[in-house]
C-alpha cells in the first residue's frame, strides 16, 4: 500500500493510514450510513414513524 497521490507527506514518504470507521468497502458500510443519515434527520426535525 502506498500513499495516494496528492496526499503524500514528505516527512514520513513510508507511512500509510489506517481506515478506522466503515467507507465504502466494509460490510458495515451500509449501516454506518444508515445511522449517519437516521441521526442527521431526527436532529432536523424529522420523526421516527410510531
Amino acid at each position: 500500500v502506498c500513499q495516494p497521490p496528492g496526499f503524500e507527506d514528505p516527512e514520513y514518504p513510508d507511512k500509510v493510514y489506517k481506515v478506522v470507521k466503515a467507507l465504502y468497502g466494509p460490510h458495515q458500510a451500509p449501516r454506518a450510513w444508515y445511522e449517519t443519515l437516521a441521526t442527521y434527520l431526527l436532529e432536523n426535525g424529522f420523526q421516527k414513524e410510531q
